[in-house]
Parts: structure tokens; sequence; C-alpha cells
């Protein structure tokens, strides 16, 4: 799993964590979310495989915010018969630290781009990358090119300095 540092040194996250908290931020009720499509008996359900998906997905998020609440990251709380969440001290400071560690969007349009081609041998490194790569929140279009429309070219620098990479990976500024 990814991992982001948030508040007082502590390692938190799952592209599903990081979801939850940014929409338990803007106010938006997660079990609607999960839950928009009214549970049917898979017997009687058209598409038995749409129906699987969507209750799984509704069990990934139920599980993910009883992890959250356990971290004391979310709490919950009971308005008209119906269970909501709202973000502790905790997940408010790690909210912020995520936002403020954000570079900024780049114009409509523009996109970085990275390619790699990391051999084999330096497989950890290569793990590390692409982890790292997720987190940030890139996106994967192949096996090897990660897209963002944020500016990350800086840090990027960085990560792949610190990982001795630079003979293998290229990043791209882009227009779409």
């Amino acid at each position: 799993m990814s991992k982001k540092r948030g508040t007082r040194g502590r390692r938190f996250g799952s592209e599903l964590g990081w979801a939850i908290l940014e929409a338990v931020a803007q106010g938006i009720d997660i079990f609607e979310y999960a839950g928009s499509i009214p549970r049917k008996p898979l017997g009687q359900h058209p598409d038995i495989v749409k129906s699987y998906e969507i209750e799984r997905e509704r069990h990934r998020v139920y599980s993910a915010a009883s992890r959250l609440k356990k971290q004391k990251i979310l709490q919950s709380v009971q308005k008209n018969r119906k269970r909501e969440f709202k973000l502790t001290r905790l997940g408010e400071e790690l909210i912020k630290d995520y936002k403020d560690e954000q570079p900024p969007k780049l114009p409509q349009g523009k996109l970085t781009v990275v390619s790699y081609d990391i051999p084999e041998k330096n497989k950890h490194a290569r793990q590390s990358f692409r982890n790292y790569l997720r987190s940030m929140g890139f996106i994967q279009l192949h096996r090897s090119v990660w897209t963002s429309d944020r500016d990350w070219h800086n840090g990027l620098k960085a990560k792949i300095h610190a990982l001795d990479l630079n003979e293998w990976v290229a990043v791209f500024a882009g227009e779409m």
C-alpha cells in the first residue's frame, strides 16, 4: 500500500483511505455514495456480477472507514437515525498536511508524464518508485507510463536521484 507521512510523523494511507478523508472533509456521505444502488438478492438481480461488485465495493468502503475510525482519524456520529462520519482533529491535520504537499495543478490540457524502463536487477527500486507515483496520485497509462495533472517535476527529480534511477526514468511536461 502506498503510504504518506501525516502529522506527528505517522505513516498513513491507501488511495481509498485518502479518498474517504477527502469526501468526509467535503461533507459527502460516504455510506450513501458506497450504497447508492439498492441491495437486491443476487438471484433476482439481472446482472449478478455487477451486484456482487457493488457489494464488494461497499464492503471496501465500510472496512476502510472502520480502520480510519480505529486510528482516531474519523469519528462516527448518529444523525437522524443515520450514521455519519466527521473528521477528528487528527483527520483535519492529515488533510491539511496532504493538501500542503500537493504541487499546483498544471493548466488545462497539460500533464506531467513519467516513463521508465528500469532493469530487473533494480526491481526493488522500481517497485518503490511505482509506489511513490501511485501515492502521489499519478495514473498509470501503460506498464511503465504514468501521468498527473500536477507539476511534480521537482519532487520527481529528488525521488529519482534518491533511488539512483537517473538513467532509466524520463519526466516530460506534455500537452493533450
